[in-house]
């Protein structure tokens, strides 16, 4: 059963990345509403200045889609190379190098 006919909504789509839902739901708060997430308007307005941290192509997928810079933790099973042929903005070997990007991104 469909999360979203529990609710009212008809016709849903399965939500599961590389869907943005659940970074769109992580940005807009868990008070927003599933409905109010999916009609939000993609690419995001100010997506440029939103960093997404992910480790897999569908990670990089969703953050494209919303039009947000994405950084690559090579933590999952997506290895470099996949990263560097899709363009992903930064490839990270640990996930403590996001520290050095986020306050590059807030000077």
């Amino acid at each position: 059963m469909c999360f979203l006919r529990k609710r009212n909504i008809q016709d849903c789509a399965p939500l599961a990345k590389p869907h943005p839902y659940t970074y769109i739901q992580a940005l807009k708060g868990n008070q927003t509403s599933v409905a109010s997430c999916l009609k939000e308007q993609l690419p995001l307005e100010h997506g440029d200045q939103i960093l997404i941290v992910g480790d897999s192509f569908a990670d990089l997928l969703a953050a494209r889609k919303m039009g947000c810079q994405f950084a690559a933790v090579l933590t999952g099973l997506t290895g470099r190379k996949e990263f560097e042929e899709h363009r992903a903005d930064f490839i990270l070997d640990s996930v403590l190098d996001v520290k050095s990007i986020v306050f590059s991104m807030i000077r």
